[in-house]
């Protein structure tokens, strides 16, 4: 039978691993264990905070993704109710969605799930609309989960999105999805760089439809990285702390011992003597052992001295005895020296470790199996209003509230008796705890003690209560369309336990200052609100609530210190004797007050409180400026129905969603015939194609288009329509619907239609009139014209005939001069011997410049024959510009016509214009050319009066089919466009007063049609005008 071994025996085996060690090293690995367990905790707890912040983003979007799948419900009722197509009902929905936003700009998608799926709707890149989203950038899901918890399945990186999206839709009708995606920079554009995103989605089966959104989750690796950063430096200042006084500590009980052992060593060896003493310094244990140490020399001096008077015999027995002794106290010292030194360490540290836990905030505690509390921080005692010494050693139980005692023994129990981990939420007044109990067992698994943590999660859940009660508000008014004051009531009845108050009430305020009671919920009485005036006599009014109507501000009211001594002296007041009264502003007014009645009197004094039922407040404003919105416009569509004029609203799908009752009198259809149709059903076939098309293009460019139509009833009948349609824009400045409006003017049509034929005939008879006179004019001009030249050409041509004569016969008689002249010349030599006639023969030649003379006249002569021929020239252009010899139709070359044209107006333009000739050589055409001509002289020369200083005017002619053209362009001021529709109208003119007659352009179209032709212009202000005359070859029979 094996004997258990003694008990120093059995310690010595327990310590054998730390005897191993010296006692630096057991030091340092003191500190290196305390250091990891503090590391360990902050990796907990970081890894807890990543965890959920991660959940709170999944439940967010989750709960966005649930609203807008709601919208789409909502819309599938109306389409299985029959108030509302399918088409309708999903144009709807989709405009509804692609409107909605949160945090600002996040938005939400629609995708079909088809195979390809294909983004039906994205509101931020409508360019993805319609499309399966192939392309290599949306393959880029890095993991997914198909339901709400547990681990997402990590992906390659390279899934589309839209399938990844199809496949959760197909698996459990929902799921998450990560990816990278650019975020969207205040310009509407993305960034270069992607960020991590988390989106959920969920399927919509009626339509085969799947809605998502998606929150950025790049913000949780900057909060854990925060965290983190605030461990490591608290772990940096304490390991600084540990690495220093365990150094010390260290050195404090090494040199001493080190010192000993020397001195042990020396007297073993024997190179010392029992004289020596150890310096014994302080009180500690090390000094005790040194003093030990030299008291033990000098008993061992002393009892050798005695011995050595006894029998020498025993000498070596008596030496024996005491190396045993001495070793034995050594021992013993030693041991008593580590065992103090490790308790003072474990000490310290137990004080570091209360120290850590108490600069937390949170509750922690360490409890024993029936609830006794063995530590605790001073967080957690502070809670009791005690102190940690008060708290140890009683029973936990015994200060908790009777709500709060059941359920925590309870817990208690269970995690004494399962050793499981037990985790609960529960609350104690406005306050709400996440409790966490730890089992701490001992080798055999037997639970000895409890650690309790317990946090302050009262923000956190009132922010998920705050959510809640928001979604309800938008849900009860996006589905039931409720007025103001319901979701007043709403409002109320769900803040009271988020707040823990005793009551809470909407007060509206009326342009009078008088009060209305909009909604009331806990102990407040309808009456003590309305008997309450807000302004008017000073001594009746509620001071409080006047100085928020006054100023704007919220007011806490401390009713049991009579801040207000209405409020206190009201015998229906609220039980609560604290209140805040919060404004409630609409588009800059003060609409209404929130009055909310704590149940402690300092319930409201915290400023974050404050700040916080700010927030609600203003949140609840927006949600009451919908209400009053909805309102509004079930008002404004009552007003449509009844009014007088035919009204209808298209939406952008170009349905008709909704119609009064006098468009339906005035069309011949019924509500529920039109609803779901295009207006293109009215089409009666008078307006074109671009009619149309001017109507599409001003209002979908966001325009009000306003004209006349032509319509079809029902029963096939016409009427003539004078109709608005002004396109209606959604939050995002994009059109979302039409509305017109019409008024029946088909007799105002068919009286006007009257006035406009009789106008039409007395015009034609005015304008017969006036080509009447015109072409009188024009006769008598030319007749003038031709009379003129035919006196000119008879008064011209007899001098230049004669004159042309006479200076062919004078350079006839000059030439022979000349030669004669040259002929004497030769005798030059002859001369030569008569010394006096070479000299005055010589003289009179350089007098005369003989040489010279004879080469001018020359000159004057050809230079006087040039000029008699372009005289000669001018007169026949003049006869062929008047036509003097026929004024009957004849072939003719409007080219020559333009030379001849040139030719006498000349001294207009030569000082105006260059002349730039482009002929294409044209065919004769069949013509009055006498005519064509004072055409062309008016544009040529209105052409140079446009060039202010110097251009140049281009000629250009050609040919199209059957007809020949001419272009006369200048690069003169142009015409201004208001001119250009009356430039060919009888007697305009922007000439200055007796620098025209307004005739000239009229008279040339009159002479182009007479020859059944076109006169055209184009002009640019600053640039130049260009007329175009076009003259059929061969003029059509007379009919």
């Amino acid at each position: 039978m094996a004997t258990r071994p003694p008990a120093a025996k059995r310690e010595t085996m327990m310590f054998a691993p730390l005897n191993r060690l010296s006692i630096r090293n057991r030091i340092w690995s003191i500190v290196a264990i305390f250091i990891g367990s503090i590391l360990l905790t902050s990796v907990i707890d970081i890894a807890t905070l990543r965890n959920g912040l991660h959940q709170d983003k999944e439940g967010t979007i989750r709960q966005l993704v649930e609203n807008a799948h709601s919208v789409l419900a909502h819309y599938q009722e109306l389409e299985r109710s029959g108030s509302l197509s399918r088409a309708a009902a999903q144009a709807m929905a989709i405009a509804t969605i692609k409107g909605m936003r949160y945090n600002g700009k996040e938005y939400f998608w629609l995708n079909d799930n088809q195979i390809p799926p294909r983004m039906l709707m994205h509101p931020i890149l409508p360019e993805l609309d319609g499309q399966p989203l192939l392309d290599d950038k949306f393959n880029c899901v890095t993991s997914m989960r198909s339901s709400t918890e547990g681990p997402f399945v990590p992906t390659d990186g390279k899934k589309n999105l839209l399938q990844a999206f199809a496949e959760l839709v197909a698996e459990t009708g929902h799921g998450y999805v990560t990816y990278p995606w650019p975020k969207v920079n205040a310009d509407g554009k993305g960034t270069p760089d992607r960020f991590p995103k988390l989106s959920y989605v969920k399927g919509f089966a009626p339509w085969g439809w799947t809605v998502g959104s998606g929150i950025y989750i790049d913000d949780i690796d900057a909060a854990v990285q925060a965290r983190a950063i605030h461990h490591l430096l608290i772990l940096l200042g304490i390991a600084s702390s540990l690495l220093l006084l365990a150094s010390l500590i260290a050195r404090s009980i090494t040199i001493p011992l080190k010192a000993t052992m020397r001195a042990m060593h020396d007297i073993a060896r024997g190179d010392a003597g029992l004289d020596q003493r150890l310096t014994v310094e302080g009180r500690s244990e090390i000094a005790d052992l040194a003093g030990n140490f030299n008291e033990m020399l000098d008993h061992i001096e002393r009892r050798d001295e005695a011995l050595r008077e006894q029998q020498a015999g025993l000498e070596q027995e008596v030496l024996r005895r005491t190396a045993s002794l001495r070793e034995a106290n050594r021992q013993l010292d030693t041991e008593l020296a580590e065992r103090k030194r490790i308790e003072k360490i474990i000490g310290a540290g137990k004080s570091r470790m209360h120290a850590l836990l108490d600069a937390t905030d949170e509750a922690v505690m360490l409890l024993a199996p029936d609830a006794t509390v063995l530590e605790i921080n001073a967080f957690a005692a502070h809670r009791f209003g005690k102190t940690p010494q008060q708290m140890i050693g009683t029973n936990f139980i015994d200060h908790m509230p009777p709500e709060l005692a059941k359920t925590r023994s309870a817990m208690m129990r269970s995690a004494v008796a399962t050793g499981d981990i037990v985790r609960f939420q529960d609350q104690r007044g406005s306050t709400w705890f996440d409790n966490n109990l730890y089992p701490v067992k001992d080798e055999g698994g037997v639970v000895e003690s409890v650690a309790v943590f317990a946090k302050d999660i009262s923000e956190q859940k009132r922010v998920q209560m705050d959510e809640e009660l928001f979604l309800q508000l938008g849900t009860v008014l996006m589905r039931w369309g409720v007025d103001s004051r319901a979701i007043a009531q709403i409002f109320c009845d769900g803040i009271l336990p988020m707040f823990n108050l005793d009551a809470a009430c909407i007060v509206v305020i009326g342009k009078d200052g008088q009060l209305s009671l909009a909604a009331t919920a806990g102990n407040v009485a309808r009456t003590a609100i309305e008997d309450v005036p807000g302004s008017g006599d000073e001594s009746l009014a509620c001071q409080p609530l006047a100085e928020l109507i006054a100023s704007g501000r919220h007011q806490v009211v401390h009713i049991e210190d009579e801040s207000c001594p209405l409020c206190a002296a009201n015998p229906q007041a609220p039980s609560a004797r604290t209140a805040i009264l919060l404004p409630l502003k609409i588009h800059g007014e003060q609409w209404g007050a929130l009055a909310l009645y704590g149940k402690e009197p300092d319930q409201f004094d915290d400023s974050l409180l404050q700040q916080r039922l700010l927030a609600s407040a203003n949140r609840l404003v927006i949600t009451l400026e919908s209400a009053l919105r909805q309102e509004r416009l079930a008002l404004f569509d009552l007003a449509l129905a009844e009014v007088g004029n035919a009204v209808m609203i298209t939406d952008v799908a170009d349905k008709i969603i909704w119609v009064n009752h006098a468009f339906t009198q005035l069309s011949g259809y019924t509500n529920e015939e039109l609803h779901g149709q295009p207006p293109r059903i009215f089409n009666s076939g008078t307006q074109d194609a671009v009619f149309f098309r001017h109507f599409w293009d001003s209002i979908s460019g966001g325009k009000t288009w306003r004209g006349d139509i032509v319509n079809r009833r029902k029963d096939g009948s016409l009427y003539t329509a004078s109709q608005m349609v002004t396109p209606l824009f959604n939050a995002e400045g994009k059109i979302s619907h039409y509305i017109a409006v019409l008024e029946d003017i088909s007799e105002r049509k068919r009286q006007e239609e009257e006035l406009r034929k009789n106008y039409e005939h007395l015009r034609a008879l005015n304008e017969q009139l006036e080509n009447a006179q015109n072409q009188l004019l024009q006769s008598e001009k030319m007749a003038s014209i031709g009379q003129l030249a035919a006196g000119v050409a008879h008064e011209i041509n007899n001098p230049i005939g004669f004159v042309n004569s006479n200076l062919g016969t004078l350079k006839n008689y000059v030439d022979e001069l000349l030669s004669v002249i040259h002929a004497y010349s030769a005798a030059d030599p002859l001369l030569a011997g008569h010394p006096e006639f070479s000299a005055s023969i010589a003289a009179r030649k350089a007098e005369a410049d003989l040489d010279f003379l004879g080469d001018d006249i020359q000159s004057l002569i050809k230079e006087s024959r040039e000029g008699i021929a372009r005289v000669t020239r001018i007169v026949q252009d003049l006869k062929d510009f008047s036509r003097i010899d026929s004024m009957d139709w004849a072939q003719a070359n409007l080219e020559q016509g333009l030379d001849s044209t040139l030719n006498i107006a000349m001294n207009e333009i030569k000082f105006k214009a260059d002349i730039v000739k482009e002929y294409a050589g044209i065919p004769d055409i069949e013509c009055l050319g006498s005519q064509l001509n004072q055409v062309f002289m008016n544009l040529l020369v209105n052409a140079a009066h446009a060039i202010e200083t110097h251009g140049t005017i281009t000629i250009r002619t050609g040919t199209t089919d059957n007809a020949v053209w001419v272009e006369i362009a200048d690069t003169g001021r142009g015409i201004p466009p208001e001119n250009l529709k009356r430039i060919f109208d009888p007697f305009f003119t922007t000439k200055a007063v007796g620098k025209g007659t307004g005739l000239g352009l009229s008279l040339a179209y009159s002479i182009v049609q007479k020859h059944h032709g076109k006169l055209e212009v184009s002009s640019k202000v600053g640039v130049g005008s260009c007329f175009r005359v076009e003259i059929p070859v061969r003029q059509p029979a007379p009919t």
